[in-house]
Order: C-alpha cells, then structure tokens, then sequence
C-alpha cells in the first residue's frame, strides 16, 4: 500500500546566510541602496564607518549566535512554504542593524524571520585585522516538514 504523507505540526526554517543567494535584480538593488551609506563616525572614533561589502580584503562575518524563527499559524494553517529575504547590515560588535525584508512570503512568515535575525550575533567582517561593518542578506526558508502516516 503506498505511503501517505501528512504535514505535521512541527515546521522547520533553514537559513542561508549570503551575498549572492538573490536573483541579479534583487542583489543589485541592495547593492545600490548600501553604496552611498555612510556615516561620520564609528563607535570606536575612527570616522571611518563606511558600509563594506563581503568580498577581496573584506572577511565575511561568522554567525556565532541564532535563534530560530517561528512558523506562524497562519502559514501552517495554509501549509505555505517559501523564503523570506532579509537585508541587514553587521556592524563592527556583530550586531544586525538595518534589518528589513527584501523579499516577503507573507503569511506572517516576514515578522517572524525578521524577530528571529535580530537576535543573531555575529563575529564582524574583518578588513585588515579590524572590524567593519557589512550589508548582507539572509534567506530564511520556510518548509513544513511532511513525514509518511504509517498504519
């Protein structure tokens, strides 16, 4: 007899952390809109607070602390699945700031993802042995894990 597959009400969402996880649109617009950010100070006094990207000198940061995001009743109630794409930036304690949705799922699914990315900690981007902060994006997958009815 085949198997029958059933949602249960455990739901998972898997987080890739990443810079080029967008579609070439998507990465570019959050490329245009950190390029001219910038501010006049740092919190260490250098006035040197320019936005990097990841990529040659620049180290990526290194998720050190994260918390799970929640699969809202409603998404699980409709059994949608799908990602949300946040846009943050790191700064130099590895703190998220700047943290919006740049591609939604709805559903309830966006708040949920975006409460669970404030909570991250990272260790900062690194550009010559000291930190600086980084705009990058995190693509949080909502799956409802399906496993077979056994009978």
């Amino acid at each position: 007899m085949p198997s029958i597959t059933r949602p249960i009400l455990a739901a998972v969402a898997v987080v890739a952390l990443s810079a080029a996880f967008l579609p070439r649109g998507l990465a570019q617009n959050a490329a245009d809109a950190a390029s001219p950010a910038t501010n006049s100070q740092t919190a260490d006094g250098t006035g040197d607070d320019q936005i990097r990207r990841v990529g040659g000198p620049v180290s990526s940061p290194v998720l050190i602390e994260s918390a799970a995001p929640k699969y809202s009743e409603e998404a699980r109630a409709q059994q949608f699945e799908g990602p949300v794409v946040v846009s943050l930036i790191v700064d130099t304690q590895g703190v998220p700031q700047e943290v919006h949705v740049i591609r939604g799922g709805g559903h309830g699914l966006d708040e949920n993802a975006l409460e669970a990315i404030r909570h991250y900690r990272f260790k900062p981007a690194m550009l010559d042995g000291k930190p600086v902060p980084v705009r990058m994006n995190v693509e949080v997958n909502f799956r409802i894990v399906r496993k077979p009815e056994s009978k």
